[in-house]
């Protein structure tokens, strides 16, 4: 029990040295026009005695959530529904890099002013930003089990939906070719 509390004791120690340039490091991270935004907001001068890079980076957070330079509050609100109303998942991300950033557009969508809207509004918001060429099948299926009323307690949250989602067998579409594989239109060299 002394040596554990002796280890712990030690931890505790190291990491208020590294305070300092954990702090130093997010700071340096940071450009100039942030670094402005960050000294702007009124939690700084603790922040700046105190080193805590917890603090900063909630700061940093705070300051950088919503994607408009504009301290008008209807401006932060009509940008952040704008942002997430646009959030779809790009071609090539993946389902969970997609959700990450959904959640990241959420998160700033309520703590901008807006009214969150319901569990399943936000779970439907979720599939239809999935990427059709990999995920059109799947919306039909939910679309029409919904419509048939076979399917009403996967969808009702975000993360319901995001299971099923990422769980999903992607077929890809394309002509077989006997034998295994898909025929595709590349242009083969023949060796000389």
């Amino acid at each position: 029990m002394r040596e554990a509390h002796k280890r712990r004791d030690k931890e505790i120690d190291d990491m208020k040295i590294d305070r300092t340039s954990m702090s130093a490091y997010l700071i340096s991270k940071l450009s100039k026009e942030s670094l402005d935004e960050v000294q702007g907001d009124g939690g700084w001068d603790t922040v700046e005695t105190s080193r805590d890079p917890l603090e900063l980076w909630k700061i940093i957070k705070a300051t950088h959530q919503i994607l408009t330079t504009s301290k008008v509050a209807s401006v932060i609100k009509k940008t952040a529904r704008k942002e997430y109303m646009a959030c779809k998942q790009g071609p090539f991300e993946h389902i969970v890099d997609y959700m990450r950033k959904f959640d990241a557009r959420l998160d700033t969508f309520t703590v901008s002013g807006n009214v969150a809207p319901p569990k399943e509004d936000i779970a439907i918001d979720f599939m239809y930003g999935l990427d059709n060429a990999r995920y059109a099948d799947f919306k039909a299926e939910i679309i029409n089990d919904l419509q048939k009323g076979t399917l009403t307690t996967q969808v009702d949250d975000l993360n319901k939906i995001y299971i099923l989602a990422s769980r999903r067998v992607v077929v890809r579409t394309g002509k077989e070719i006997p034998g295994g594989g898909y025929l595709c239109n590349c242009r083969w060299k023949t060796p000389k």
